[in-house]
């Protein structure tokens, strides 16, 4: 018998932990007070670094396969493209799998837009050989990344941005060039994979109307905490997942919460899971960190694994309990 190891990136580690709370970083900008410094979203159809549109005006514009609906969608898709828009930086991370990725949490309550997320691990024996590991003690592999071929993207400048994947199918690029947003197309010639035409709006981050930071430190146990905004968007989604710091280090947190759900300008997250997530898992110290993050979005029709496309920002804040 023997426990299992956990193997998760130490890159995506050192991103969320890194970083000085008070800091600004490329994942969210962050002031003093622990809240996100934003800017407000123009209604013209391109707009300045850091800005966003709803393309026409008209609402119906941005509206996606995801984008309706008031129940939370927490199904990931096999294959995901995210345009990552921060003041003075952009980022576009993509892969396509065969079929959605492992998850080592399982829903044990939900709420409104939120959902409890529980994990114990377990042992496999005999252990599982790389790269499965055991979960419910049952050995598991990561479905296996397929080739897009050659993915273009536009609507950030005038340029058309041509990406090939690395060699392990993979897709990577980012920018601190300056430059308007405007319809953001996504464009693969195809491969393994049949190609792929995706189109969404950009997005700005949501304005808190509050210190969302603060908020946390000073409720009671048990009690609710509600995330507000001035700026909700009718055509977009939000979603938030909050870990613990040994899940911000690489390790597998033993709670977590997941939110998603349309963009109303509040989130609530229920006293009970709030307790739960600052139970234990925090003896790092210097983790907590936040990301509510605004997505437009769209999907590829079926007849393969499902790719979407998300442009999303977002709202960054601290908490260490």
């Amino acid at each position: 018998m023997r426990h299992v190891l956990l193997m998760i990136p130490l890159l995506w580690a050192t991103a969320a932990c890194g970083a000085d709370p008070s800091a600004s970083d490329h994942s969210g900008t962050t002031g003093d007070s622990g809240t996100a410094q934003t800017t407000d979203t123009p209604s013209s159809t391109s707009v300045a670094e850091g800005g966003s549109s709803d393309s026409t005006g008209e609402p119906d514009a941005c509206t996606t396969p995801l984008g309706s609906g008031t129940e939370p969608i927490f199904t990931p898709s096999p294959g995901r493209f995210k345009l990552r828009n921060s003041i003075g930086y952009r980022q576009l991370t993509g892969r396509v799998a065969e079929g959605p990725p492992l998850e080592f949490h399982h829903e044990a309550e939900r709420s409104g837009m939120c959902r409890l997320l529980t994990y114990e691990a377990s042992t496999c024996d005999p252990m599982c050989a790389p790269p499965g590991v055991c979960i419910d003690a049952q050995c598991v592999t990561t479905a296996p990344l397929l080739s897009a071929g050659t993915v273009t993207l536009s609507g950030v400048g005038t340029e058309v941005i041509e990406l090939a994947q690395d060699m392990f199918n993979h897709y990577f690029w980012d920018s601190e060039a300056p430059a308007e947003l405007s319809m953001l197309t996504l464009t693969a010639a195809g491969d393994v994979i049949e190609p792929f035409d995706l189109s969404v709006c950009p997005v700005t981050s949501p304005t808190p109307t509050q210190d969302w930071a603060a908020q946390l430190q000073e409720r009671m146990p048990g009690e609710a905490v509600t995330l507000t905004w001035s700026d909700p968007v009718a055509t977009s989604r939000i979603y938030l997942r909050m870990t613990t710091g040994i899940g911000t280090h690489g390790g597998i947190s033993s709670v977590e919460i997941e939110c998603e759900g349309p963009d109303v300008g509040a989130l609530e997250l229920p006293g009970a899971y709030l307790d739960a997530l600052y139970a234990q898992g925090w003896s790092c110290g210097e983790c907590g960190g936040n990301d509510l993050l605004r997505y437009h979005t769209d999907q590829t029709p079926g007849g393969g694994p499902t790719v979407e496309f998300r442009a999303e920002a977002a709202a960054s804040f601290w908490h260490i309990p």
